[in-house]
């Protein structure tokens, strides 16, 4: 995986084909998902206020994508991060992320 992601015993991960979601990110409108991109192989650390913003940034970006038709595949990505980072913010823990 390129980029994995732990809090206790959950993990996520954006692997190297699906890495494209960063080219549709906004410095302004996701600055997290920017700073994740920019500190992808240097092992970011999402305490649990950000964990949240991640989320309402991720939602921000899967409406931005639905008009991308041939990006549909990206959706299914942040289909699957939404919950975990969610669940870490209700949790009140952190996401530590491990590269390639």
């Amino acid at each position: 995986m390129a980029l994995d992601m732990f809090h206790d015993d959950r993990r996520a991960f954006i692997d190297h084909h699906v890495e494209r979601l960063f080219k549709f990110v906004d410095p302004k409108r996701h600055p997290l998902l920017y700073r994740m991109h920019c500190e992808f192989y240097d092992d970011p650390v999402f305490n649990t206020n950000q964990c949240n913003e991640l989320v309402h940034e991720l939602i921000a970006l899967r409406v931005s994508l639905e008009t991308a038709v041939s990006e549909k595949y990206l959706i299914s990505l942040i289909d699957r991060l939404l919950p975990f980072f969610s669940q870490t913010f209700q949790a009140n823990g952190e996401v530590r992320c491990v590269s390639d």
